[in-house]
C-alpha cells in the first residue's frame, strides 16, 4: 500500500472539502497527473489543475454534477489552451473554476484508448477522506505507466523523478502493462519501449524485463506491418530500428523464429527479401476494425441486451441501423460482439434522445461485459 503523502496544498484541500460536503453520496475519485506528483513533493510548479479518474458511470455523473454545483463550468477553452500534445490525453469532461482552476474528469478510461483504471491500480492506491469524497492517489508505478504511454515528451522530467523514488518498482509496471494489453487489446508495449529508450539515454539503468519487452514489440510490429499483405523486409527494418534498443540482428532472429514456427514466410527477389504472414489468424493480436466479422452474432444479441437494460424498440432499431452502416464501411468487428452491441445501443439511445433514462452501467451489466471491453469499443 502506497502511504498517503502529506503535501496536499491548502487550496486543494479546500476544494476537496467543498466537493465532499456537496456530494449526495459517498463517491470515490482517484487523483492522477500533476497534482498527484505535487502531493508527493515531486513537483513544485504552483499550479492547481486536477485530473480525476472515476471508477464507474454513476459516480462519474455525480462528480460532474457536484463540480458544476460548486461553480465549475464546462469549457472547451480549457482544452484548447493546452498544448497540442495534450490531445493524447482524452478526458470525458473538462471543467473550469475561477478559483480552483481546471479539472479533467476521466471515466474509467485514461488517455486515448490505451489504459484504464484497473482493480489492481485501485488496490495499490492510498486514500484520504474529505466528507463524502474518498480521494485516492494512484501509486507512482501506475502514474509512471500512464505517463509512459501518452507519448508526451514534456512528461519526461516527471518520469525521471518517478523512477528515482524508493517506492518505484519496474516489476509492477511490467505486470500491469501486460494485463492492460490483455484486457484492452491496445498496443501499449510500443509506447512503453519508447519511454524506456529515452530513460536509458538519460542514464537510467534498463529494467530487467527489457529483452522480453523487445521481443514483444518486434513480434507485434512484424504482424501489424504485414496484416495487409506482403511487404519488403527493408521497410520493416526502417520502422523497427527507430527504437534505439532494437538492433537489426534481433529483428532478423525474430523473423527466423516466426518463420520456423510457420507464422511467417519469406520470398527472395532481385530487389530484396519480401515477408508475408502464413497464419492470417495471428493478425488479431491487437484490435483492428473489420478484422473479424461478428455481425450476425451481434444482431442476435440486440434484443436480449436491450430488453434486459429496459431499452425501447426505437433504440433497438436505431442500433441495428448503426451496426449495418458500420458493416458496410468495414468497421464492424471484434472478439466480443456483446461489448460491441452494448456500445452501439448506448450510441443509438443518445442519437434519438433516450439516453437519460438509463446509464452506461445498466447496458454494460445487461451485456455482461467488463468496463475495459465496453469503453474500448
Amino acid at each position: 500500500m502506497d502511504p498517503m503523502p502529506l503535501a496536499i496544498g491548502a487550496s486543494n484541500t479546500a476544494l476537496y472539502k467543498q466537493i465532499g460536503s456537496r456530494l449526495p453520496k459517498m463517491t470515490t475519485a482517484f487523483l492522477i497527473g500533476g497534482e498527484n506528483l505535487r502531493a508527493r513533493g515531486l513537483r513544485d510548479d504552483g499550479r492547481h489543475d486536477q485530473d480525476f479518474v472515476i471508477p464507474n458511470d454513476k459516480d462519474f455523473e455525480v462528480m460532474v454534477s457536484t463540480l458544476t454545483d460548486i461553480g465549475f463550468q464546462h469549457t472547451t477553452d480549457g482544452l484548447q489552451s493546452k498544448s497540442r500534445s495534450d490531445s493524447n490525453m482524452r478526458s470525458r469532461e473538462i471543467l473550469q473554476h475561477p478559483k480552483f482552476g481546471l479539472v479533467d474528469v476521466f471515466n474509467i478510461i485514461i488517455g486515448k484508448n490505451r489504459c484504464y483504471l484497473s482493480k489492481r491500480m485501485v488496490d495499490r492506491a492510498a486514500y484520504r477522506r474529505y466528507g463524502k469524497l474518498k480521494l485516492g492517489l494512484l501509486h507512482v508505478n501506475d502514474i509512471f505507466l500512464l505517463k509512459a504511454v501518452t507519448d508526451r515528451q514534456k512528461d519526461m522530467q516527471d518520469i525521471l523523478k518517478i523512477v528515482k523514488t524508493k517506492d518505484f518498482d519496474w516489476g509492477t509496471v511490467w505486470e500491469e502493462m501486460k494485463l492492460q494489453e490483455k484486457d484492452t487489446r491496445e498496443y501499449i508495449s510500443g509506447f512503453l519501449l519508447d519511454t524506456i529508450d529515452d530513460l536509458i539515454t538519460e542514464g537510467v539503468p534498463a529494467p530487467a524485463f527489457l529483452n522480453r519487452l523487445l521481443i514483444k514489440v518486434v513480434d507485434t510490429e512484424i504482424k501489424r506491418y504485414l496484416r495487409e499483405g506482403e511487404k519488403p523486409l527493408e521497410d520493416l527494418l526502417g520502422i523497427l530500428l527507430k527504437h534505439s534498443s532494437i538492433k537489426k540482428e534481433m529483428v532478423i532472429n525474430r523473423i527466423e523464429f516466426l518463420r520456423k514456427h510457420k507464422h511467417l514466410g519469406t520470398i527472395s527477389r532481385r530487389d530484396g527479401i519480401i515477408l508475408k504472414l502464413r497464419d492470417r489468424g495471428s493478425l488479431n493480436i491487437y484490435r483492428k476494425y473489420g478484422a473479424s466479422n461478428s455481425y450476425q452474432s451481434a444482431l442476435s444479441l440486440v434484443d436480449t441486451i436491450a430488453n434486459k437494460a429496459g431499452l425501447s424498440e426505437k433504440v433497438k432499431q436505431k442500433a441495428i441501423e448503426i451496426m449495418h452502416q458500420l458493416t458496410e464501411h468495414g468497421m464492424f468487428g471484434g472478439h466480443k460482439p456483446q461489448a460491441t452491441v452494448a456500445a452501439v445501443l448506448c450510441v443509438a439511445a443518445e442519437e434519438i434522445g433516450q439516453h437519460w433514462s438509463f446509464t452506461n452501467t445498466d447496458v454494460r451489466t445487461a451485456a455482461n461485459v467488463s468496463p475495459p471491453s465496453f469503453y474500448h469499443k
